[in-house]
């Protein structure tokens, strides 16, 4: 197996000082050269060096490798678990990480390092990272088709959904490529063994959905809207529904989300509905002409969904959106445009009305098909790709993308013979709906995670196919949750974000660093909350209604009262100033502002 792999499964790491080694082993020997790494001067260099017996620790890979000002600093993966296997290869689920540094890190770099460890930490902001020694994961099945063998696995990889691209770079410019392989960070789920009888039939298949984010305008919800200059786009995200056959075919669908592909912003102050920034309407025409332009080289025809309001807050920036699309299908004759006013169509409950948007794009549906592929030779190739959006690019995105996929499994299942026409799977196989509602709930709820730090909105209609008190409830407590983490917790993820993708080089751009401490800016309001709670106990010290207005009362109850009024009066004026604020490249927050 070692000479078909991309990438070493296990390494021996030891470390002796600021020096750290790390010898490939497999099946009980050690495999070529070891790797150096010198963490104070930043060296890398490939060796020759005796068995490594001792006093190491086994790795499954190194993440990368990040010069600072003073030092450096190694990352690799300490545990893995495996998820499933893809072209062969067992793909494994990052489950600890570990970051050395070597002892000459300033204080600079120091605050940079834990930042990086909880870029990189699972448990905090580095979950959904995965790896394996083959298999190219971050190129879909068609991809990985075009792409064959004659490259290495680096320059096969897929430049924009390569989570550590630019961490691996130093790694290998040093001839250490198999030390350190492409991860993918998004999600990944397989279900094995579903059965499907019909007509005599007897067929088993294993379900497969993959979604690879993109680390070109990496962040946070608030964080990161729209487009920036380079037609990069927040919340990028490749999703593919694979069904491999025991007979040996397999099938591939790839839809892909991202935001509204113009630029805009919407950055925290404080307020629940924040107001929606638009920048130059001639820059986003440029920029989304640009974006339109990658997808159809990746893809083919692009259908782009827009589910956001047609009014309202939302509705001018549909209206930007929607200019700017009329003059790009002008110049790009396989682009088409779809305005859904999902909130308008369907409400809160009455989702039966996707019927609608179904009657507008399944032609288009059809048109595109899926990759089909029976031994070694495709039978029928995917020829363009939907493109969904609402303003976060989550809930009713994830509510389309599943009908999107369960149209496609259909239509695979049928030219199968194992549905009729126009027949659904939902009762013919009650069993696989049941999966297909999980796994598809799971995918969406992923993607919500690593974006907005909540699991998505709606998913209780994916999950169970009703919308009902509880799904509300459930949306409700979701939707608060992220108001507070947009608020006053997400600066922090967003520079760890920044950092772990090369966003920002420690090396290059300048002196800034995240700060070890961040003082809360809920502080403010916990101690307009607690002058109320003094002066309400003050009130009921008084005893008395008579006394509310002596010079006492005016003392202990009036005076904490208005100081709490002009602090909540004082934190809604400056809001913007008070939450928690990305500190490496604020910048990219207004991109047409940014440097």
């Amino acid at each position: 197996m070692i000479g078909e792999i991309d990438f070493y499964p296990v390494l021996r790491m030891q470390r002796l000082g600021d020096i750290v080694v790390l010898q490939p082993w497999w099946k009980g020997k050690s495999l070529g050269q070891s790797l150096t790494c010198d963490l104070s001067s930043g060296t890398l260099q490939l060796v020759d060096k005796e068995d490594i017996t001792h006093s190491y620790t086994d790795v499954f890979g190194v993440l990368g490798f990040s010069r600072m000002k003073k030092s450096s600093s190694l990352i690799v993966v300490t545990d893995a678990r495996e998820v499933g296997i893809l072209r062969g290869f067992p793909v494994f689920l990052v489950a600890k990480t570990r970051v050395l540094s070597g002892s000459s890190a300033s204080s600079h770099d120091r605050s940079l390092i834990r930042t990086m460890q909880d870029a990189v930490d699972p448990s905090k902001y580095g979950g959904g990272m995965f790896l394996s020694a083959g298999g190219d994961i971050t190129l879909c099945s068609q991809k990985h088709l075009d792409a064959g063998d004659s490259a290495s696995a680096w320059q096969r990889a897929d430049p924009w959904l390569t989570w550590n691209r630019v961490l691996a770079l130093p790694l290998i410019e040093a001839g250490a490529e198999k030390f350190v392989p492409t991860i993918m960070k998004g999600f990944i789920s397989q279900i094995k063994g579903i059965r499907f009888k019909r007509n005599g039939a007897d067929m088993s298949s294993t379900l497969t959905i993959i979604a690879r984010r993109s680390a070109k305008r990496p962040g946070t919800r608030q964080w990161r809207r729209g487009a920036d200059t380079d037609a990069n786009v927040a919340n990028f995200v490749e999703s593919e529904q694979i069904v491999e056959f025991h007979d040996g075919s397999i099938t591939s669908f790839v839809q892909v989300r991202g935001s509204i592909p113009v630029m805009w912003s919407q950055t925290p102050n404080l307020k629940y509905k924040i107001p929606i920034s638009i920048g130059p309407s001639g820059r986003s025409e440029a920029v989304l002409k640009s974006h339109v332009s990658s997808l159809s080289k990746n893809y083919g025809a692009v259908t782009a969904i827009n589910l956001a309001n047609l009014t309202g807050r939302e509705g001018r920036l549909s209206d930007a959106y929607a200019s700017a699309a009329e003059a790009v299908s002008k110049e790009i004759s396989n682009f088409k445009f779809v305005p859904f006013d999902f909130h308008k169509e369907c409400g809160s409950t009455k989702y039966q009305n996707l019927s609608k948007l179904w009657d507008q794009i399944s032609g288009m549906h059809k048109d595109f098909g899926c990759l089909t592929v029976n031994g070694q030779a495709p039978t029928s190739r995917q020829t363009g790709v939907f493109r969904t959006n609402c303003i976060d690019t989550l809930d009713r995105t994830n509510v389309v993308q599943g009908m999107l996929a369960r149209k496609s499994l259909e239509g695979v299942l049928h030219a199968k013979g194992l549905l009729a026409e126009g027949e659904g799977f939902s009762t013919a196989y009650p069993e696989l709906e049941k999966i297909f509602r999980v796994i598809w709930a799971d995918h969406g709820d992923e993607i919500s995670r690593q974006y907005a730090g909540t699991g998505a909105m709606k998913s209780a209609f994916t999950r169970t196919g009703k919308r009902d008190l509880a799904g509300l409830l459930d949306d409700g407590v979701k939707s608060m949750t992220r108001y507070f983490l947009n608020n006053f917790k997400d600066g922090g993820k967003q520079d760890a974000l920044d950092l772990v993708t090369g966003t920002f080089k420690p090396d290059k751009d300048g002196a800034r660093a995240a700060s070890s401490i961040r003082i809360s800016p809920a502080i403010p309001l916990i101690l307009a909350t607690i002058l109320v709670v003094l002066a309400h106990k003050n009130f009921v010290l008084l005893g008395s209604t008579q006394h509310v207005f002596t010079l006492e009362a005016i003392q202990k109850v009036w005076l904490l009262l208005f100081l709490a009024i002009a602090i909540v009066h004082n934190v809604k004026k400056y809001g913007k100033y008070l939450v928690d604020s990305p500190m490496l490249r604020p910048d990219l927050s207004i991109p047409w502002e940014s440097r």
